[in-house]
């Protein structure tokens, strides 16, 4: 973290060198702060065979910056805990659950981040375990943890003791000349992943509230949230003081989008690009100006790798390998390219039939050893949140299905396929949504069609689905179990070399023969 603190409000005043206490006579009433943004980032690897993205490239962009000017700050705005490939795999039998994005961030040199709704993932106690690990600031303006049923706000736990994490921060800067000024921050998000552990207030009051009460003492207010851009633009009308920019996440395409005062943006998740907000304040005036000069910067391979953050990357990375050739033993190896964006992002895929489900489900149906009329898959399988391009390589399909999982040929009633295809599309916007291979809706008639026919009630079909779908835990399909008399027969795999048996086998089996 910066020498320049935060002022947490309600706990730490920071006292400047006495030097600078008030301004000296050849203050020029001009300074200049920059922030790095980043958002959405899953990965601390590059992707794309190493060509985009990458922490270890972000952080030397952001030591550049600080070579040019101290008075730097890097902000993630929310989502970086969840979902990973790496979070989701098991070491000394305990999940990873994030540890590698917090030593990574805290090796970059994060200052500021948001939660995110993917930060609930994972469960209560290792989010603690993360927060107390991290070097940096969480902003929780409209998240509360639940505790014996009172909402509390969230804490850093350290060895002096438990601090609460903060609604709104304050960056008081000054420079080489005297000038000293104060940025105030609030933050925001999304209450689309609930959980028992978590209170969400309304996201959009609560950083109103915060950007008044911080307008009050601070020269200039900014917002990082983590909102749907829909969202962010009703928040930006909202707004009833000056915000001029909102670093915003939770969308993982850049963009930049004017609304009324504030510009919202947003940059390409997993850090394959970042936004640089050069914010220069001119407080000559009785009132403070306000310029930013916002840049759009890729992040690829023309970026050399920091080597302390690279070795880190490459520590994590091999842990993740040596597990993963455990399951599949050429990782790295290209097995498909397309032009076309394959698009496994949250977004789309709980909501609608994308072209990465299309591959997931047909992949299922074609890896079937008896003859099926088609494939269910809960897309909530699929937790990449992203879209694949260009080359594929084996280890993305580990990406994308981090849980894996295998797959069942069941037999069944038309009933109860129907039955399930109409709560898959109930579950329209969850993670239940289904992506389905051979079957058909047609609104017209609000009928189900299986191989070019209306489903038929009474008679048997055999599908392919997935060994969790079976659970009956996915929402509204409790129904769905082994002992539901409508399941005729069930056929597992039972030997090991069985592609079955792990869903990420048969896609990258699927693939590499397309």
């Amino acid at each position: 973290m910066k020498t320049t603190k935060f002022l947490f409000l309600a706990f730490t005043i920071f006292l400047l060198p006495s030097c600078l206490t008030r301004p000296q006579p050849c203050d020029d009433r001009q300074i200049e702060v920059v922030f790095l943004q980043m958002n959405d980032v899953y990965e601390i690897a590059p992707s794309d065979g190493g060509r985009i993205g990458g922490l270890a490239r972000v952080a030397t962009i952001l030591k550049r910056l600080e070579k040019e000017n101290p008075n730097t700050y890097c902000v993630l705005a929310g989502d970086f805990l969840n979902p990973s490939l790496m979070g989701q795999l098991k070491r000394d039998g305990k999940r990873i659950s994030g540890e590698q994005m917090v030593q990574t961030m805290n090796a970059v040199g994060v200052d500021v981040v948001t939660f995110g709704n993917h930060e609930f993932d994972v469960k209560m106690p290792e989010l603690q375990a993360r927060i107390n690990e991290s070097d940096f600031a969480w902003l929780g303006t409209s998240v509360r943890q639940v505790v014996d049923n009172q909402e509390v706000k969230f804490k850093k736990e350290t060895a002096d003791g438990a601090e609460a994490v903060p609604d709104r921060l304050i960056l008081e800067v000054y420079d080489r000349d005297g000038t000293q000024a104060k940025i105030g921050l609030f933050g925001t998000t999304i209450d689309s992943n609930p959980k028992s552990f978590v209170k969400y207030n309304d996201f959009y009051r609560r950083p109103i509230e915060e950007a008044k009460a911080l307008t009050a003492t601070c020269d200039v207010v900014l917002g990082i949230t983590h909102l749907e851009i829909e969202q962010d633009k009703k928040l930006a009308e909202m707004m009833p003081v000056t915000v001029p920019i909102f670093m915003g996440g939770h969308d993982h395409d850049q963009m930049q989008v004017k609304v009324r005062n504030t510009t919202i943006m947003k940059a390409d998740a997993n850090a394959k690009s970042v936004w640089i907000h050069r914010v220069k304040l001119v407080l000559s005036g009785k009132e403070p100006q306000v310029t930013i000069d916002s840049e759009a910067v890729a992040v690829t391979d023309a970026v050399p790798d920091d080597p302390a953050v690279l070795a880190l990357t490459e520590k994590w990375t091999q842990v993740q390998d040596d597990l993963i050739l455990q399951i599949y033993p050429t990782p790295y190896e290209k097995i498909y390219t397309t032009e076309v964006p394959l698009d496994a992002r949250e977004s789309s895929i709980r909501n609608r039939s994308t072209n990465f489900g299309d591959i997931l489900a047909r992949a299922m149906t074609a890896g079937a050893r008896g003859e099926v009329v088609g494939s269910l898959i809960n897309s909530g399988s699929v937790r990449i949140d992203d879209q694949l391009q260009g080359n594929i390589y084996a280890i993305d399909m580990f990406r994308a299905l981090p849980f894996g999982g295998g797959t069942e040929e069941v037999e069944m009633r038309g009933s109860l396929l129907e039955k399930m295809l109409r709560q898959g599309l109930a579950n329209k916007g969850k993670g239940g949504f289904l992506q389905t291979d051979g079957f058909r809706y047609n609104q017209e008639n609000a009928t189900w069609y299986a191989g070019g026919e209306a489903i038929d009630p009474a008679k048997t079909y055999r599908v392919i689905t997935t060994d969790f779908l079976l659970t009956g835990l996915e929402s509204g399909m409790d129904f769905f179990t082994p002992d539901n008399p409508d399941i005729l027969n069930i056929e597992s795999p039972t030997e090991t070399d069985d592609l079955r048996s792990d869903i990420r086998l048969l896609v990258i089996d699927y693939l590499k023969k397309r």
